[in-house]
């Protein structure tokens, strides 16, 4: 699997769980990457569209195809990577899931950078 050009520049990194799958995807159809991580082509839809939060094992799947293809050993998404792993794998922490996707996504909405300033466009 190609990993997508943006992800040379850690600056260019996605910063939401939608965000997440869709570069993870890249280029590779729909069709192809859902059986390279084990869901349903609906599931990816509703994934890429930020209609629901995927599961875990899903999250942790694209992480791997991003981060640690295009930006080598990084510690904080090591971290990251490590507490979806062991603490938020289990049914149970749909919720829990759900609203880190959505905070991820408000922040990325509201112009936060990874250093933690405001970028204008």
């Amino acid at each position: 699997m190609k990993v997508p050009a943006v992800l040379n520049n850690p600056d260019s990194a996605p910063f939401s769980i939608r965000d997440l799958v869709r570069v993870a995807r890249g280029s590779e159809s729909q069709k192809s990457f859902c059986k390279l991580i084990g869901v349903s082509q609906a599931s990816l839809s509703r994934y890429e569209k930020g209609d629901i939060s995927p599961p875990s094992n899903v999250i942790e799947h694209c992480m791997q195809l991003v981060y640690s293809s295009a930006l080598g050993t990084d510690p904080v998404m090591q971290f990251v990577h490590e507490q979806f792993r062991t603490n938020l794998n289990q049914p149970e922490h749909f919720r829990v899931r759900a609203a880190i996707a959505c905070m991820v996504d408000y922040i990325a909405r509201a112009g936060g950078s990874p250093n933690g300033t405001h970028q204008t466009t």
